[in-house]
């Protein structure tokens, strides 16, 4: 049997949900997606021109809102980056299902750059008390942290996604910077801003900032925290926006925020495009069969019960009509 993918997924697992004693079939189909090898996004060392005019995208967090997602990405294709960036919680769980379903989007609606992520804690943490799955990300998106180079400037990831980093990764940190002070600009993407409302570090995030300032980062970007905050600080600008894909609720709300970054010969500049949170049927059918499949089967079990309540409450063949 070939294994479904795209549009005959969706359909096939929504109609076998809705059909009485569709579950199991619905697992059948679930498994056959399991089965197949987790796809990565790989990104290499170097991309776009050595010099001159180049440009990178800024994606905060995705998680759930996948349809304004794709709505971002069908932007994205008119901006001609040379990279995507993504600041962490590409997904709502660090499951297999979870990590399918956002690299399914990306291979359908990106704007067919490479792309580089920085973790965010729910690319790491399961649903429910279980530990970090660690492994799922580095199979989907590589290493935690990772160094890009882009006409003269060097792009680097960090992970706070979990608190702030840990001797070992802040050194290598301070490493990677001390390697690109030749570069024209220096950028850190991360998931968590290391300063607070009021400008101040996080607390354990003190090391982290000043290992910031002391190696002149151009600009600091993150998601992760709901708003958006635009600010230099001793000398180095903090990007916070958590203004994404994602929404709170049930419902989407608002505006999500897609950044464009443009490198120049006089520097360079930070661009906004506000684009409406929205919800797609399609897209939410392939979310329920991807990642939520028990909830196939629950409505498959329902869908069943209220098959068998009707055919009991229907009149049996050659049942006279009430009279009235």
């Amino acid at each position: 049997m070939p294994r479904p993918s795209g549009r005959r997924l969706r359909v096939l697992v929504v109609v076998l949900a809705l059909s009485p004693g569709g579950g199991g079939l619905v697992a059948l189909v679930w498994g056959l997606v399991l089965a197949e090898p987790l796809p990565g996004v790989p990104c290499p060392d170097r991309v776009g021109p050595d010099d001159g005019p180049a440009s990178f995208l800024v994606v905060p967090d995705v998680q759930k809102g996948l349809a304004a997602f794709e709505e971002m990405m069908d932007r994205a294709r008119g901006l001609a980056a040379d990279l995507a960036v993504f600041t962490g919680d590409m997904v709502c769980h660090s499951d297999e299902g979870h990590y399918r379903l956002f690299l399914r989007a990306w291979a359908r609606a990106g704007p067919g750059t490479p792309a580089l992520f920085a973790p965010g804690n729910h690319d790491l943490e399961p649903e429910g008390d279980l530990p970090p799955r660690r492994d799922l990300y580095r199979r989907a998106f590589g290493p935690e942290a990772r160094t890009v180079r882009l006409s003269g400037a060097a792009l680097l990831t960090g992970d706070d996604a979990l608190g702030p980093p840990d001797p070992t990764a802040l050194a290598d940190l301070d490493r990677r910077l001390a390697v690109e002070t030749g570069a024209r600009h220096r950028f850190l993407f991360l998931h968590v801003p290391p300063l607070d409302g009021a400008d101040r570090p996080r607390p354990g995030f003190e090391p982290l900032v000043e290992v910031c300032r002391r190696r002149a980062v151009t600009a600091v970007f993150a998601g992760h925290v709901r708003g958006w905050r635009d600010r230099v600080v001793d000398g180095v600008r903090w990007v916070d926006n958590g203004e994404g894909a994602d929404h709170d609720g049930p419902l989407p709300r608002g505006t999500a925020r897609l950044l464009e970054v443009r490198l120049g010969a006089e520097g360079y500049s930070v661009r906004s495009h506000l684009l409406p949170r929205r919800l797609a049927l399609r897209v939410e059918a392939e979310h329920l069969a991807l990642a939520h499949p028990g909830r196939c089967l629950a409505v498959a079990g329902a869908s069943a019960l209220a098959a068998l309540a009707l055919g009991l409450a229907s009149p049996g063949r050659g049942a006279s009509a009430p009279r009235t």
